[in-house]
Formats: C-alpha cells, sequence, structure tokens
C-alpha cells in the first residue's frame, strides 16, 4: 500500500492459495517459469505503475 507514502515488496514463502488475493492488494506471483501480477479491484493507479516496474 502507499497509504503511508511508500511502496514496499516483501516475499511470502509459504503455502499461497487464492484466498491470499486481497482486493486492496497486489501481488507478484512467480513460479519459477512465469510471472504473473495481481492487481486488485481497490488498488491505485499509482501502486499499480510501482507494481509493473517492480515485476519487470
Amino acid at each position: 500500500s502507499n497509504e503511508k507514502g511508500y511502496f514496499t515488496i516483501s516475499e511470502k514463502c509459504t503455502d499461497f492459495c487464492q484466498d491470499d488475493l486481497a482486493d486492496d492488494d497486489i501481488m507478484i506471483l512467480d513460479n519459477g517459469e512465469q510471472v504473473f501480477l495481481w492487481l486488485g479491484a481497490r488498488c491505485s493507479e499509482v501502486e499499480i505503475k510501482l507494481a509493473y516496474k517492480s515485476a519487470q
């Protein structure tokens, strides 16, 4: 979130499931062969732009 004026990325190494995808979050999912970007419906344009840049 950028609510506090900054954008952070953290790694989640535990078991992932679809329930982890929240409508106010962005997730970069990397399975070793492909990278997927989850853009929650309530994410801001700034967050989306930063997520695209981070996923590259």
